[in-house]
């Protein structure tokens, strides 16, 4: 009977085990470059390796990478984002626990909850804001002239909000690189 009682108390330890080699720990998950500027920047119909790329990488609590763990990112209210149709929101980590979506929007929400990102039904992350260079009061899928107006006002005033990129309290000149590499992007 003992060797009975061994052996199921065994098998609930390994069994717990491999439960917890899919659940992700926030703590050791990363998500570039959103967790580097504190929220998600996006604009229409990104180059591949972008600055709208991000990538996440997502790590149980033993630090070990989870190959095949189900990601998806999810947009909180308002949500005031044009999203192009190649978007794709929901993926799987490859072998060594990365995902890369290309973030092909446009848009601005600043608010507690604007973007959640989860991986195997656990959020990793929670960022306050989402902005895009697709962004003069509302979205269209296309960076334009418009855009650059509201932009160049917010810059030459170093005002934050929905200019602010990069979250650092202005608008300034790493976010005039980055709506300039974003220039005249549209949706496919």
């Amino acid at each position: 009977m003992r060797n009975v009682a061994l052996a199921v108390v065994v098998g609930l330890v390994l069994s717990f085990g491999v439960a917890n080699a899919t659940v992700p720990d926030p703590a050791n998950c990363t998500c570039d470059p959103c967790d580097a500027i504190g929220g998600m920047f996006t604009y229409p119909d990104p180059i591949p390796g972008g600055l709208a790329d991000v990538t996440l990488n997502v790590r149980n609590a033993d630090n070990d990478p989870i190959p095949g763990a189900f990601v998806e990112i999810l947009f909180g209210v308002p949500a005031n984002h044009f999203f192009c149709s190649d978007l794709v929101l929901t993926g799987t980590t490859g072998p060594t626990g990365n995902i890369t979506f290309s973030m092909s929007m446009g848009g601005c929400t600043e608010a507690a909850g604007a973007v959640v990102i989860r991986a195997n039904g656990v959020p990793i992350r929670d960022y306050p804001n989402v902005k895009s260079a697709d962004w003069d009061g509302t979205a269209n899928g296309v960076v334009s002239g418009t855009d650059f107006t509201v932009f160049k006002n917010a810059f030459f005033a170093g005002v934050p909000g929905c200019t602010d990129y990069y979250n650092d309290g202005a608008t300034g000149g790493v976010e005039f690189t980055a709506f300039l590499q974003a220039w005249a992007h549209a949706c496919p």
